[in-house]
């Protein structure tokens, strides 16, 4: 756009200084100070969106850098491995708020469960979707604390592995996740074992999770099929369990149990043929057989038709419809899925659909 004569440019914004020549260690130092155009400045001059702080940011004021960042682009934010306390995290999560920070990396930083729970309250209000807290001090109460502060916030990805959580503490951030966003979470190398392991499960029947990782506990063989009971009625479709002493028995164990559940990937660090079989035919039954039924159903709306194969898998999901047409609609999948009548069931597995597959077509295989 032309500038007309009027026009004028203020030479104070960060993208009209001149080019920042001053180290990365001088800007910071500057805004630790309240100083912040030139560190804007050498954020929008260089493009940075993904900013590194490992080591870098243990003498500044936190609350100063989330102020410093806000007019710029940056999107990801790794702090890690600096000495950070418990008020430090609280401080930086509120001065994040108006920032377009939406991934928050905070491993081995020391804060235990006090400053857990101050930065989830402190991170309501803000963008972040992703959360890095690896390699900490929290433990069972600061889990829950945790969880529970989470609630309001845009966190939808949470990462605990390496910390000091175990069975009690994993049954509690469960029940503290629900009503949260969270569709991820990572508890590996917690301590937990089976009965843990279990009972977290169990919790997460009203949560979103649908991603859950357990590698490096202490679950065993008959923790994994437990656990794989466990899991009825949860969302969760991705399981990590690697490094827990789980063995061929435990993996063939938990195949027997996957039916009744959403999973379909099941990763050890081994392979198991029964196990690999149980999570292919889940597949099929849980994924593409319900597909099927929703593209039968009888003059179904596009739009609708969108809404109900997208979330399918996700029972609950239809309670957010956003009108009463499709509600309607919705629960009459969903009864005609339980029921299975026969005359939309599909002949065979060859006539089972793709979500990638052209409408016309997926209406010509409805025949029966």
């Amino acid at each position: 756009m032309k500038r007309g004569p009027n026009d004028i440019l203020d030479d104070t914004h960060p993208s009209q200084k001149q080019k920042i020549e001053k180290s990365l260690e001088t800007l910071l130092e500057e805004v630790s100070a309240g100083h912040y155009q030139d560190f804007q400045a050498f954020l929008i001059q260089e493009g940075i969106t993904k900013l590194a702080l490992r080591r870098k940011a243990r003498n500044i004021d936190l609350a100063c850098l989330g102020e410093a960042l806000k007019g710029t682009n940056v999107t990801a934010l790794d702090l890690g491995n600096n000495n950070i306390d418990d008020d430090g995290a609280a401080r930086l999560g509120e001065g994040l708020k108006g920032t377009k920070v939406t991934t928050l990396a905070l491993f081995w930083i020391k804060i235990g469960d006090d400053g857990a729970a101050k930065l989830g309250k402190a991170l309501k209000g803000t963008k972040v979707d992703t959360l890095d807290l690896r390699g900490n001090r929290i433990g069972p109460n600061g889990a829950a604390r945790l969880g529970e502060a989470l609630k309001g916030t845009k966190v939808t990805n949470l990462d605990l592995e390496w910390n000091n959580i175990g069975d009690d503490g994993a049954a509690s951030l469960g029940k503290a996740l629900r009503d949260t966003k969270v569709t991820a979470l990572d508890l590996g190398s917690n301590r937990i074992g089976p009965d843990g392991a279990v009972s977290l499960g169990e919790t997460l029947k009203d949560t979103n999770i649908a991603t859950l990782g357990l590698e490096g506990n202490r679950i065993g063989p008959d923790g994994a099929a437990r656990l794989g009971k466990a899991l009825k009625g949860t969302k969760i479709t991705t399981l990590y369990l690697g490094d827990n002493n789980i063995g061929p028995d435990g993996a063939a164990s938990l195949a027997q149990n996957i039916p009744g559940t959403l999973l379909f990937e099941v990763n050890l660090d081994f392979d198991n043929k029964a196990l690999k079989a149980a999570l292919e035919k889940n597949y099929r039954d849980v994924f593409l057989k319900p597909y099927y039924y929703v593209t039968c159903i009888e003059d179904l709306p596009k739009d609708v038709h969108q809404y109900i194969s997208g979330f399918f898998p996700l029972m609950n999901t239809f309670i957010h419809a956003e009108d009463g047409t499709t509600m309607t609609m919705a629960k009459k999948v969903v009864q005609i899925y339980a029921k299975k009548q026969p005359e939309i069931q599909p002949q065979d597995e060859t006539t089972m659909l793709v979500e990638n597959e052209p409408a016309s077509s997926r209406q010509r295989s409805c025949s029966s």
